[in-house]
């Protein structure tokens, strides 16, 4: 049976990022405007909406580019829907000089990721098989159980 479980809503382009490009490449960061103390497993609900001020075209991964345009032409980037699971290693502020040198220092490849002024950073990101529809919400948000139960399942 599923429990309690929290969940953050994320525009693509920025959600594709994380779920489809691998380590070292793919983003392991998430940019908020807000701090969090919270640790700790998370989904990762991809919002109803695409920030429109995202480059949409090519994005460098190691020596080669991943064309994100094919995926807006083809199937699209999944939309209101909960499409993975990772945990919440920490919360960086990235107006700390320290923070951001030690992040840039140890993670190299996350460091182009950074924008601030606070920074998620993830660990191992489990994708679903299928997306799960549902509605998402501001800051982090509860799992309806019966949404719950479905991306469990996949797991």
């Amino acid at each position: 049976m599923a429990g309690v479980a929290k969940a953050i809503s994320i525009r693509e382009p920025w959600l594709w990022c994380i779920t489809a490009l691998k380590e070292p490449h793919g983003k392991r960061v998430e940019n908020r405007g807000w701090k969090t103390g919270y640790r700790g497993e998370v989904w990762l609900h991809a919002s109803k909406k695409i920030d429109e001020g995202a480059p949409m075209g090519r994005i460098l991964v190691g020596d080669e580019f991943t064309d994100l345009q094919i995926w807006l032409e083809g199937e699209g980037l999944p939309l209101g829907c909960i499409v993975a699971r990772t945990k919440i290693l920490d919360c960086l502020d990235l107006s700390t000089k320290a923070a951001l040198r030690y992040y840039k220092r140890t993670r190299t490849l996350q460091a182009r990721w950074l924008a601030g002024p606070y920074a998620l950073t993830l660990d191992v990101v489990e994708v679903l098989p299928e997306p799960v529809p549902c509605a998402g919400a501001l800051y982090f948000w509860t799992i309806k159980p019966e949404v719950l139960e479905k991306c469990e399942a996949q797991l």
